[in-house]
C-alpha cells in the first residue's frame, strides 16, 4: 500500500539532503552527436563522468515478440536485425562499453528522445506490449541467461576467440511525448524493477522540466506525470533546458522534489540537467554552473548534474577548458586521468550473436527532447573525460518498499559459451538520422569488422545524421553515500538464470545499489 501524500512529503521533508553524507555525480549522454571517429570510451579515461547515458532505443515493439528500433547516429552502421530498425553492427559502441565499465564507468542505455510518428515512433499500445519491452530491454541489454531465445545487440567475440556478453549498467527513460496512456510504459518499468531486483540495475528518467501549475499551466509539457506515480526511479535527470517557463532564472528544482514528494519517487535522486550547446535555449555559462549547484544543493536529493551531451560539452571550450570538466569541477570533482588496465587494451573481433542481416538504408530521428532548439553546428572529434569509480547507494522506492543492497561492478563476460551465431553479416548502406538536439551535422561511416585496443579502423558507409541537442534529467535519491545496503522485501521471481560474467579488469568498479518499490 502507498502511504499517503501527507507522510511521504513530511518524510522528504525532514530527510537530509542527497549531498550531506557524499559526493555529487555527473552523468553525460552520448550517441546522437560527433563524427564516426569519435567512440564512447573517449569519454572513460578521466574522472569527470559518474554515467554515461546511450541515446537512443528510439522505436518501441507494437505487439508481443516485436523487436524495438535502435539509433546512435554515426556511431554505429546501417545494419538491422532482419524485419526491424534494431542495430545489429555496433561493433565498437560494444567493445567501449566494457572498456568504459573497466575505466569505472556506469553505462545506460536510454529508451525514447524526441517522439516522431515516422521515425521515432516509441509509443507502446497495450500493456501486455509494455511488459514484453520491459522484458526484452533486459533479456537483450541486461545480464546474459542462456533461456533468452532472443538477440544480444552488444555481446561480442574478443580476440581471444571468447564470446563478451555485455551487461548494461541501466535503463533510461526520456519519454517527450504526452501519451494518453501512460500505463504500458509503467507496465515496462516496472516489469525491468521486478526482473532487476539485485542486480544494482540503475532506473533513471529524463523529463523535461514544465512540473507545475506555473511551469505548465495546461499540463500540455508534463509527458511523464502518469509515469512517475506508477513507477519507481533511482535517478531523475531533468532537462532545464529548451522549456522558457523554467529554465535559466525559472529553475524549478524545488517544484520538482514537492510533486516527487508525493509519488513512489520521493526519494528518486534529483540531477540538474544542462544545455552545453552555447546560444540554445536555457544555455547555463560556464561561469555560473557553480552558482546553480549552490542553489540545488538546498533542495532535498539533489545528487548532482546530466549534461546534454557529451560531445557538445567536450567542443564547447573557453579559457577555462572544457563544458564537462566545468560541470565536474563544480560538483566538487578534480578532473584527473584514470590508468588504463592492460585488461582493457586487448583487441577484438567482431562477430556477436547471430545476425543476419543486409543493410538498407533507411532515415530515422533519434534524439532527445522537444525542443524548438535553434541549430549550432559541431563537428566533434574524439575527446576524453569521464569518470572515476565510485561507489554509491540509491535507494529508490515506494512507500512499503525496503530495499537491496547489491553491489554491481563494471563486469564484461568472457565465458566462452557458444553462442548460436554465425557472424553478424553487414553490409553498410547510407543511413541518414535526424536528431533533434542540436543542428549539428556529422558523417557516420560504418565500422570494420575488426577494432584494435584503442584504435578503430571504420569503413564508411556515408550516413548523414542532423542532431540537436537537448535532453536533460533528474533522478532520484536519497543520500549518495558510498556504498550502502538495505534489505529487500517482497516477492522478487526471476524465471531464468543468469550467468555472472568475469570482471575485465581490476579498474575501480562502482556500485549502485538499488531499492525496489
Amino acid at each position: 500500500t502507498m502511504l499517503s501524500k501527507s507522510i511521504i512529503a513530511a518524510a522528504v521533508l525532514s530527510a537530509a539532503p542527497a549531498l550531506a553524507t557524499g559526493t555529487a555525480k555527473f552523468n553525460a549522454y552520448w550517441g546522437q552527436s560527433g563524427d564516426e571517429n569519435q567512440l564512447l570510451r573517449d569519454f572513460c579515461d578521466t574522472t569527470a563522468l559518474d554515467y554515461i547515458t546511450l541515446a537512443f532505443i528510439n522505436q518501441a515493439p507494437k505487439s508481443v515478440g516485436a523487436l524495438p528500433g535502435s539509433n546512435f547516429a554515426a556511431h554505429c552502421s546501417d545494419a538491422h536485425y532482419d524485419g526491424s530498425s534494431l542495430l545489429s553492427s555496433c561493433t565498437y559502441i560494444r567493445e567501449d562499453i566494457t572498456y568504459c565499465q573497466a575505466q569505472g564507468k556506469k553505462i545506460l542505455l536510454s529508451v525514447g528522445g524526441e517522439y516522431s510518428a515516422e521515425y521515432s515512433d516509441y509509443s507502446l499500445p497495450d500493456n501486455e506490449t509494455g511488459e514484453w519491452f520491459g522484458e526484452y530491454l533486459w533479456g537483450a541489454f541486461g545480464p546474459y541467461s542462456s533461456s533468452w531465445a532472443y538477440q544480444r545487440p552488444f555481446d561480442y567475440t574478443n580476440a581471444a576467440g571468447e564470446l563478451v556478453h555485455v551487461e548494461l549498467d541501466g535503463f533510461d527513460f526520456d519519454i517527450e511525448y504526452n501519451f494518453a496512456n501512460q500505463q504500458p510504459y509503467v507496465k515496462c518499468i516496472n516489469k525491468l524493477r521486478e526482473l532487476s531486483l539485485g542486480h544494482g540495475t540503475i532506473l533513471s528518467a529524463a523529463p523535461q522540466c514544465p512540473v507545475d501549475s506555473v511551469s505548465n499551466p495546461n499540463n500540455e509539457y508534463f509527458q511523464m506525470r502518469d509515469i512517475f506515480k506508477g513507477a519507481a526511479f533511482d535517478k531523475i535527470w531533468i532537462q532545464f533546458y529548451n522549456n522558457a517557463q523554467c529554465d535559466g532564472d525559472n529553475f524549478n528544482l524545488a517544484a520538482w522534489a514537492t510533486f516527487l514528494a508525493g509519488t513512489v519517487n520521493y526519494q528518486a535522486e534529483l540531477y540538474v540537467g544542462l544545455q552545453a550547446i552555447a546560444g540554445q535555449e536555457g544555455y547555463i555559462a560556464s561561469s555560473d554552473i557553480a552558482a546553480l549547484v549552490t542553489k540545488a544543493k538546498k533542495v532535498n536529493n539533489f545528487a548532482g548534474l546530466m549534461v546534454w551531451d557529451a560531445n557538445y560539452a567536450t567542443v564547447n571550450t573557453g579559457s577555462s577548458g572544457s563544458y564537462l570538466n566545468d560541470c565536474a569541477s563544480a560538483v566538487g570533482k578534480t578532473v584527473t586521468t584514470i590508468p588504463v588496465s592492460s585488461t582493457t587494451s586487448s583487441s577484438s573481433t567482431y562477430s556477436a550473436t547471430t545476425v543476419s542481416t543486409t543493410a538498407t538504408s533507411s532515415s530515422y530521428s533519434a534524439t532527445i527532447t522537444s525542443s524548438t532548439s535553434s541549430s549550432s553546428s559541431s563537428s566533434a572529434s574524439t575527446s576524453s573525460s569521464t569518470s572515476s569509480s565510485s561507489s554509491e547507494s540509491s535507494s529508490s522506492a515506494s512507500a512499503s518498499s525496503v530495499s537491496s543492497s547489491d553491489s554491481s561492478s563494471a563486469t564484461s563476460s568472457s565465458s566462452a559459451s557458444s553462442a548460436s551465431a554465425s557472424s553478424a553479416s553487414s553490409s553498410s548502406s547510407s543511413s541518414s538520422s535526424s536528431s533533434s538536439l542540436s543542428s549539428a551535422t556529422t558523417t557516420s561511416s560504418s565500422s570494420s569488422s575488426s577494432s584494435s585496443a584503442s584504435s578503430v579502423s571504420s569503413s564508411s558507409s556515408s550516413s548523414s545524421a542532423s542532431v540537436t541537442a537537448s535532453l536533460s534529467s533528474s533522478s532520484y535519491s536519497v543520500s549518495s553515500t558510498d556504498s550502502a545496503s538495505s534489505a529487500i522485501t517482497g516477492s522478487a521471481s526471476l524465471s531464468s538464470t543468469y550467468s555472472a560474467s568475469a570482471t575485465t579488469s581490476t579498474s575501480a568498479s562502482t556500485s549502485d545499489d538499488d531499492v525496489s518499490t
